[in-house]
């Protein structure tokens, strides 16, 4: 039997921004439920909240999430067989550095059993903000080239105005 596969999305960020890791499950057979615990680098991460993914869209669903531990189940009859997003993680980037997403104590199940799995997880990278000094091109743009033109022009009336004013 082959086995489903839980991933965690990679990404690339800012320092002190927010942002969204997906957490997706292609399912090796039908799906009724599935868990998990997120684990990362607090230092560098501040998890904000896990919001359900539509991957049990259409079927009345009993989800919890409390920290870093989110669990979703369908209620009544259903399952899914197709692959989609289990699970949405919103962090805050506190830090730079890079950090793996992994999940501990990940689970999925069919009506009965707890299914094999493999768990690809994560990468964040936190970059600094880069800051460059905005450039200034004077006469490039219409402001720089009219003030550019206003003073030639100022300066040619002042100096017209002296020689006509000492004759």
């Amino acid at each position: 039997m082959s086995a489903s596969v839980i991933t965690v999305e990679d990404q690339a960020v800012k320092a002190g921004s927010v942002f969204t890791v997906n957490v997706t499950l292609a399912p090796s057979e039908p799906v009724k439920a599935w868990e998990f615990r997120m684990i990362y680098n607090t230092s560098l991460l501040n998890l904000v909240e896990i919001d359900e993914g539509r991957f049990f869209h259409g079927y009345q669903t009993f989800y919890v999430s409390n920290g870093s531990v989110a669990y979703d189940l369908i209620l009544g009859h259903g399952n899914v067989t197709s692959p989609g997003c289990i699970a949405t993680a919103v962090f805050q980037a506190k830090a730079t550095g890079t950090t793996s997403i992994g999940l501990a104590g990940a689970g999925v199940t069919n009506e009965t059993m707890y299914l094999p799995l493999k768990i690809v997880n994560g990468t964040v990278t936190v970059g600094t903000v880069k800051t460059t000094p905005p450039q200034v091109h004077h006469g490039d743009d219409v402001w720089g080239g009219l003030v550019a033109a206003v003073v030639t022009i100022g300066f040619t009336l002042y100096v017209f105005l002296r020689v006509v004013m000492k004759k």
